[in-house]
């Protein structure tokens, strides 16, 4: 049985134009949707992300012009289920459980978090809000088991909970077996370049390459307002490390596949697919055991996660792997095996058709 979905990201629209790994998601889930045969309608583009309290009550008051747009469109598509990507006190659903409720349509969520911590400042009516829509909600898909006990801390919201591991639709390209070329040991970085976590795992890898003994070379594909600082961090290096700038598609896979390791510390990744798009590609992973990465990164596995960000530290565990070819090798093969068991679009289809194959318009 086909289903028409309706598909609203109020963080970021699947078509937005800065690259990220919140619209690879949304664009994954709806390819998903279609591997599992459904139709997928993209009912509103607006963007209710702030960046402070002051600009989320600006937004706020386009929702009833938002709204009606929405509206509109539903009225167009006639869907039969709703479904709403990722949800925080930031980027609230202002659009889907109203008007789910007004059409009588099931309201799913896929990716949500609670913040406990923010419910009694400045950000509180997007908490609320955000507490609003789980209510709402007949289920809600968890892509991050971090978030699951804040969650389940809110009354009903504990049985619509559906773990969605993340996912990437490279499960089942080809791959190189690495670490068997000879030269030197091609390491490569992929990553935005912009404030915040992202220069801070810049920094700790930059510091660390100090440690790390040649021959190596580094590819970094990104790019961001941040770029400035990252090739000033880099400079030391010379022509060991090379830039590409922002890469997607088949350019992007030509670099996963010319590497013999990925290496980024990802200091705060909410889930990190670029990890998932390297292990499918036969590659083993160093990183930092923090926030969303071990959820797709088994350490010992298929790369070594290090705990803490001293830079002497993270260099000695990502030469271990650097002198250890053979090690690569089975790792990257390990990951690929685990992707395509765990994190591929097929499997993800599989989750979302179970619960979507059993919604029923609320009588």
């Amino acid at each position: 049985m086909s289903l028409k979905i309706a598909f609203y990201a109020p963080m970021k629209p699947p078509d937005h134009e800065t690259p990220s790994g919140d619209r690879t998601v949304g664009r994954l889930l709806i390819t998903a949707l279609q591997c599992a045969g459904h139709s997928v309608h993209v009912v509103s583009r607006f963007r209710s992300w702030a960046a402070t309290p002051e600009q989320q009550a600006r937004l706020r008051e386009r929702t009833p012009r938002e709204r009606d747009r929405a509206k509109a469109m539903l009225t167009h598509v006639r869907p039969d289920i709703w479904l709403t990507y990722h949800l925080s006190y930031k980027a609230p659903d202002w659009l889907g459980p109203a008007l789910c409720a007004r059409a009588r349509l099931p309201y799913l969520i896929t990716e949500a978090s609670d913040s406990p911590a923010q419910a009694a400042g400045p950000w509180r009516s997007g908490v609320t809000d955000v507490r609003k829509a789980l209510d709402a909600a007949q289920a809600v898909f968890l892509m991050k088991n971090r978030d699951r006990p804040a969650l389940e801390q809110l009354p009903g919201v504990a049985p619509k909970l559906i773990y969605l591991p993340p996912f990437t639709d490279g499960a089942d390209r080809p791959h190189l077996a690495c670490g068997k070329r000879a030269g030197p040991v091609r390491l490569l970085t992929v990553a935005m370049m912009r404030p915040g976590a992202k220069l801070e795992s810049y920094r700790l890898l930059a510091a660390a390459l100090h440690h790390v003994p040649g021959p190596w070379r580094l590819d970094i594909a990104g790019d961001g307002p941040g770029r400035n600082e990252v090739e000033v961090l880099f400079s030391p290096f010379g022509a060991r490390v090379a830039f590409t700038g922002a890469l997607e598609g088949m350019a992007l896979q030509a670099l996963y596949h010319d590497a013999d390791l990925f290496v980024w510390p990802g200091i705060g990744e909410a889930i990190g697919m670029v990890y998932l798009e390297a292990q499918a590609a036969g590659l083993s992973v160093v990183a930092c055991d923090t926030a969303g990465v071990p959820e797709v990164v088994q350490n010992g596995g298929t790369g070594f996660l290090h705990t803490g960000t001293n830079p002497r530290a993270f260099a000695e565990t990502l030469f271990r792997l650097m002198a250890r070819a053979e090690m690569r090798t089975r790792m990257g093969r390990a990951a690929t095996e685990r992707i395509r068991a765990r994190h591929g679009i097929d499997h993800a289809a599989t989750i979302l058709n179970r619960t979507l194959m059993t919604m029923r318009t609320p009588a």
